[in-house]
């Protein structure tokens, strides 16, 4: 295709307004019994109309899987990939499940949870931008950036008095880079750099310490079916330690110093007279590197979460008049926070709370509704707002003047969200297809087609019994969220949107969905979607459109299914922003 095709197409103006070409290249290598994986970019993106361009040639990345140090013989054993059957194990009773439980545990020692884990990424850019030569013209300037990371974590989880769960963990990070920046101040202390190029590294790291416990409470009901409502009470504390890497030991961050005369200008004075003005900074010296800049923030910090979780027994008698114990989530309510010893100010970090519930599921549907859900969100501060100056100041919110007694926390942001799904047969389904076999009672003559119709529901495969329109059952799911943010409370901004979604499999081989969302607030169609799947037995058609909304356009796609040759497909794409996610 030629660099002015897009500009001469006439007949077709979205490919008018696409004036950047791009094509992309993935190759990925999994080793399941390693738990490794590894995976190559190359991609190229260049502008029609002014030239310039950028390329990955190539990025890098390989995952090592969990390393045991001094694996257990039940780890040794779970990890073993040459196992390729293992016998079921025999049924346990619940006492018998807790002695073996404890067994395994005073089996286990210290050190045979000490993990690590591995990392590395390679990212190699080059780009061709449009610059400024000396005589005033515009030129392609081309720019190479290279650099490689490697990444490190161990981890030891222990469990201290049998209910005291605590996970020590140390994070290392080494970056390699070919070039970093060399400060420089000028004369009016305006800091400036050059790149200096060599084998640099960088080196950081982090330690984490986390302790989790539940704690259960129970409440006797005896109310119908439902005999016991449980309370599962989860307090974690986690405490964080990151120096700060601006500090000179490290070397990432040069420090700058320069004195230069400067004229004192005085009418009084006849002649000229100088003094001595001192400039000093502190530049990081890998700043806009492909790796990014150097952290200079020091944490010293601990985080308080409480999880709340509320359950419910029921028990019921089945026809045969045995009793049948079933469990039910009711809802979760969450809180967090953090406090940073480190910080000079504002030590507290927003208090998060999260309510959840779900009082229908797959395991008590009601009819064709099939799940039901709702949670709230909300974030609170603890410090005031000075709107005068747009930012938050160091003074707790409860201190302020006229402060009732309830309203000690300033809220930041509040939104909810509910989702509802329904589903069944399809309506147009025969009524012997939908309605539930029954065996036949007097001995018919059995043709060869009802034989293989038997041998296939044995075996759990009914699905030539739905090859026909409208056989198949369609779904659909319902959103509502609401959101108000109030980080200035002077400005606060909400957004209030409804979402619908129709799942419709047509065929055994034909599925077709719609989604819109609309913004109740604005009256504008936020977004919608449609799209058509087609399956081709081993390969598998995709047809998406978003007729209006962010990211108008279509996206075609034929590719394989296998997971390993997902790459393997033919697309066509019109329009842009979210269809370029395929």
């Amino acid at each position: 295709m030629s660099s002015g095709y897009n500009r001469t197409d006439v007949c077709n103006a979205n490919r008018q307004l696409n004036q950047r070409l791009r094509s992309n290249a993935t190759l990925s290598k999994n080793w399941p019994d390693r738990g490794s994986s590894l995976s190559m970019n190359v991609s190229h993106e260049q502008d029609l109309i002014d030239k310039t361009n950028s390329q990955t040639l190539p990025n890098m990345r390989y995952n090592h899987g969990l390393i045991h140090f001094f694996p257990s013989e039940k780890q040794r054993k779970s990890s073993d990939k040459t196992l390729l059957y293992e016998p079921p194990e025999k049924r346990l009773t619940p006492s018998e499940r807790i002695a073996q439980h404890s067994l395994d545990d005073e089996d286990e020692k210290w050190y045979n949870s000490l993990t690590m884990s591995y990392s590395t990424n390679l990212r190699n850019n080059r780009d061709e931008n449009l610059v400024y030569n000396d005589a005033g013209e515009r030129e392609l300037h081309e720019t190479w950036r290279s650099g490689m990371d490697h990444n490190i974590s161990f981890k030891s989880p222990q469990k201290v008095i049998k209910y005291l769960n605590i996970n020590p963990s140390i994070s290392y990070s080494e970056d390699w880079l070919l070039e970093r920046k060399k400060w420089f101040l000028d004369e009016n202390g305006d800091a400036y750099s050059i790149q200096e190029r060599g084998f640099f590294q960088r080196r950081t790291f982090n330690a984490n310490l986390n302790s989790t416990t539940k704690i259960y409470g129970y409440f006797p009901i005896n109310w119908g079916t439902v005999q016991t409502v449980r309370h599962v009470l989860t307090p974690t504390i986690g405490l964080r330690y990151q120096p700060d890497f601006s500090d000179p030991e490290f070397g990432y961050y040069q420090q700058l110093e320069r004195t230069v005369s400067v004229p004192i200008i005085d009418p009084d004075i006849p002649d000229t007279t100088y003094e001595d003005v001192t400039y000093s900074s502190e530049q990081d010296r890998y700043s806009g590197s492909i790796l990014g800049g150097t952290s200079r923030t020091r944490q010293l910090s601990t985080t308080f979460s409480l999880g709340n979780l509320f359950q419910m027994k029921r028990v019921e008698l089945d026809d045969e008049g045995e009793e049948i114990e079933s469990k039910l989530d009711l809802f979760t309510y969450n809180l967090s926070t953090s406090y940073n010893f480190a910080a000079d100010s504002m030590r507290f970090g927003d208090l998060s709370a999260n309510f959840r519930a779900s009082p229908i599921t797959a395991k008590n549907q009601i009819g064709p509704l099939k799940q039901l859900s709702v949670d709230f969100t909300t974030r609170h501060s603890f410090y005031q707002y000075d709107v005068e100056n747009n930012r938050r100041v160091n003074k707790f919110y409860w201190d302020r003047e006229n402060a009732s007694g309830l309203n000690v926390l300033r809220m930041t942001s509040f939104s909810t969200n509910s989702r509802f799904t329904i589903s069944g047969p399809s309506p147009f389904a025969p009524r012997e297809v939908r309605a539930e076999s029954k065996p036949d009672t007097v001995d018919t003559p059995r043709t060869q087609e009802n034989i293989r119709r038997d041998i296939n529901d044995r075996f759990g495969d009914r699905s030539e019994r739905f090859t026909g329109a409208g056989n198949s059952p369609w779904t659909i799911t319902g959103t509502a969220r609401y959101s108000l943010s109030m980080d200035n409370p002077m400005l606060p901004r909400e957004n209030l949107q409804i979402g619908a979604t129709l799942s419709l499999k047509l065929t055994k081989m034909w599925s077709f969905s719609y989604g819109t969302n609309l913004n109740l607030l604005t009256k504008d169609i936020a977004s919608s979607n449609l799209m058509v799947t087609r399956d081709l037995e081993s390969w598998e058609g995709t047809f998406s459109w978003r007729p209006q909304g962010i990211g108008q356009g279509f996206y075609l796609k034929i590719g394989i299914k296998a997971p390993m040759l997902r790459d393997v497909k033919l697309e066509q794409r019109r329009g842009s922003g979210p269809l370029r996610q395929y």
